[in-house]
C-alpha cells in the first residue's frame, strides 16, 4: 500500500549530515502524491485551490526545526490533521513524510501496512509530536497513545 515512495536521491547534496541541505516536498509533489492515493484507493477529488498556501505554511514550519526526526514528526502531524484535501489526507500525509525521510537517507521503523494504517488513523489522534517521532524511529506505539 505504501510502496509509493519516490526516489529523489539525486537531489541531495553530498555533504556531512549537519551541513546537508535536506530535500523537502513541494506543492507539486504533494498534489501528485494525493492524486496517486486517490487513483489507487478512491475518494473525492475535491477543490484544492486553497490547499497550496496551507501546505507551504506547513513546510515552512518544518524547515525551522533542526532535527530531521522532529521535522518528520511535525510534517506528519500537521499534514494528517490539516484539512488540505477532502479525501486521502492520511495516506498522502504518510507517503509524503515517508518519502521525505527516505530521500534524505532515513526510514520509518514500521513496515507492516496494517500497523501503519492503525497508527495513522487511530493512535495518532492521541499522540503529540514527540510520541509520533518515537513511533517513526522505533515502530512502537507510545505508551500514552
Amino acid at each position: 500500500m505504501y510502496n509509493y515512495i519516490l526516489n529523489y536521491g539525486d537531489m541531495k547534496k553530498e555533504m556531512p549530515d549537519k551541513q546537508r541541505d535536506f530535500w523537502y516536498p513541494d506543492w507539486e509533489f504533494y498534489r501528485e502524491t494525493h492524486e496517486l492515493m486517490l487513483d489507487i484507493f478512491g475518494g473525492q477529488r475535491g477543490n484544492v485551490m486553497f490547499a497550496e498556501k496551507g501546505f507551504n505554511t506547513i513546510i515552512d514550519e518544518v524547515k525551522k526545526v533542526d532535527d530531521i526526526w522532529d521535522q518528520a514528526a511535525h510534517m506528519l502531524y500537521r499534514l494528517r490533521h490539516s484539512r488540505l484535501v477532502e479525501d486521502a489526507q492520511k495516506r498522502t500525509a504518510y507517503t509524503v513524510t515517508a518519502t521525505f525521510l527516505e530521500t534524505n537517507g532515513y526510514a520509518m521503523a514500521e513496515k507492516e501496512e496494517a500497523k501503519i494504517i492503525r497508527f495513522i488513523k487511530y493512535d495518532m489522534l492521541h499522540c503529540d509530536e514527540s510520541q509520533i517521532k518515537e513511533w517513526m524511529k522505533g515502530g512502537k506505539i507510545p505508551k500514552s497513545a
